[in-house]
């Protein structure tokens, strides 16, 4: 936070979701260019994967209270905008850090992005004073009540580094020998990473390291064992859900995921489909049904596997590595016996 800048923004409206901005350090004639930002709304935001989200910033913060301003436009104008712009997100890149003297736009763009919260009263004073005093205007009057254009940024040393997270859950020994001899014959002929055999029980979800490992602690606390019923080999529409065990949605096997992705604050758009992925991997609809059929040649019984969950694991998992080399546990719990 020790570096500052203000921004200038001159923005074009795409469409209702979408605005794009060229970003300046000042706005008189000898103005440089330093970065564009993107903003989306806050339906376009949901959207997007958990990891993708990390890369955007809220303007609600900036728009309330008042590092965010919009001089020299009218209030009735001003006011409208305003409302739909503190539901935005924002995602700066900025091309040139001239703050720290550069002299040219050299080196790879910096991720940069605004104070948030309780960082807001980090703001230089006398930067904020500077361009009040420019455009008459009050700060103070603005906040819960301001608009876009000029923004206090942080540089990129105040983004807080964070991962990937998903917490599975365990088959019992036997069970995971028995899968992953499936597993290993499945990818002889068809191909696909391997990886350790689990229920996901919550998705994708970007984290600090401390956040994620007090948050999975807190989900195992008093968390009981369960069972788990495989229904079906069946195929899906996507890598990480190419052809998997389809699980029975038991009460007690929805109450599990519900228990957990309410300690991490998960949220999904789709209900929660309990299966144990076989293989992942980019098919055709006829190839993964040979790999369906191939599935039931392999193990006859594995449709009416049966087995307890008395383990919850936290791991690393990077969605954009499909090798998952990246991949890692980072800790285990045991549950409580049923």
């Amino acid at each position: 936070m020790s570096r500052q800048i203000e921004t200038p923004h001159y923005i074009t409206r795409l469409n209702h979701d979408f605005l794009q901005c060229a970003v300046y350090d000042s706005d008189d004639c000898k103005a440089r260019l330093i970065g564009v930002e993107y903003i989306i709304s806050d339906r376009l935001f949901e959207t997007l994967p958990q990891e993708k989200q990390k890369l955007w910033h809220s303007d609600a913060c900036e728009i309330k209270s008042g590092p965010w301003v919009n001089p020299r436009i009218p209030e009735m104008i001003r006011k409208p905008e305003l409302d739909n712009l503190a539901k935005t997100y924002g995602k700066f890149w900025c091309t040139w850090q001239v703050d720290r003297g550069d002299r040219l736009p050299v080196g790879a763009p910096a991720l940069m992005m605004p104070p948030q919260g309780v960082n807001l009263g980090k703001i230089d004073p006398e930067l904020v004073k500077e361009r009040d005093d420019k455009y008459n205007i009050s700060t103070e009057a603005l906040q819960g009540s301001s608009s876009t254009s000029f923004t206090v940024m942080a540089t990129p040393e105040a983004v807080v580094k964070k991962d990937v997270y998903s917490v599975w859950a365990l088959p019992p020994e036997d069970v995971a020998v028995r899968v992953k001899k499936l597993m290993e014959g499945l990818r002889s002929e068809f191909g696909g990473p391997q990886f350790e055999p689990h229920v996901t029980v919550v998705g994708a979800i970007s984290l600090t390291a401390d956040d994620a490992l007090a948050k999975f602690r807190s989900a195992c606390d008093g968390l009981k064992a369960y069972t788990a019923t495989v229904e079906r080999v069946a195929t899906g529409t996507f890598f990480y859900q190419c052809v998997f065990l389809l699980l029975h949605p038991t009460r007690e096997v929805v109450e599990a995921s519900a228990h957990c992705t309410g300690h991490f604050g998960y949220k999904s758009s789709t209900p929660y489909m309990p299966h144990l992925s076989l293989l992942y991997a980019d098919l055709t609809e006829e190839e993964k049904k040979k790999v369906q059929e191939k599935a039931n040649i392999l193990d006859e019984s594995i449709g009416s596997l049966s087995f307890q969950i008395s383990r919850l694991a936290l791991y690393k998992t990077d969605t954009e590595d499909k090798t998952l080399k990246s991949w890692e546990k980072v800790a285990e719990c045991n549950l409580c016996p049923n």
